[in-house]
């Protein structure tokens, strides 16, 4: 089962609200975007393991680039957090994490996922079909860091 956003709002999102009553007061297609574009959709997502950026890194995102929720500055300690969290790339974390274990729990795939998949296959084994010189895209707005990265990837002509 492919989970697309119809999927993570009708069948996961009131799990995850029931679950965290703090995230009741989240956008559900904040919290979507957020793990798609950041956590799991960021450039450097693809070379973590897992294909996730590490909670302390992705809380140490400046603000310029996701400045949907409050993360820490620089000198700000992981400790330093307020105790209810709330609207917090800290929360936002716990809410992915249980996303997580309810996609395992489906057996389930997001498009995140298949993106990682691609990259790791790319890296193991260099793209083996018919060249790609160039690749022209619509709405490249639209589009994650990740993916943007993987088309990237297999052009020859990178401009």
């Amino acid at each position: 089962t492919e989970i697309d956003w119809n999927y993570f709002f009708s069948r996961i999102w009131p799990k995850l609200t029931m679950a965290n009553p703090q995230a009741k007061s989240l956008s559900a297609s904040a919290v979507f975007a957020e793990i798609h574009s950041f956590i799991k959709g960021s450039f450097t997502a693809l070379d973590q393991p897992g294909g996730r950026l590490p909670r302390e890194e992705y809380l140490r995102l400046p603000a310029k680039m996701a400045p949907n929720f409050k993360g820490l500055s620089a000198s700000d300690k992981i400790t330093d957090l307020p105790g209810d969290k709330r609207g917090n790339r800290d929360l936002i974390y716990d809410l992915f994490e249980a996303y997580e274990v309810e996609k395992r729990r489906l057996n389930a795939y997001d498009i995140s996922d298949l993106v990682q998949n691609l990259w790791q296959r790319l890296q193991q084994t260099p793209y083996p079909g018919t060249p790609i010189h160039a690749l022209f895209v619509d709405e490249t707005q639209d589009f994650v860091q990740a993916e943007l990265r993987l088309f990237l990837h297999i052009c020859s002509n990178k401009n």
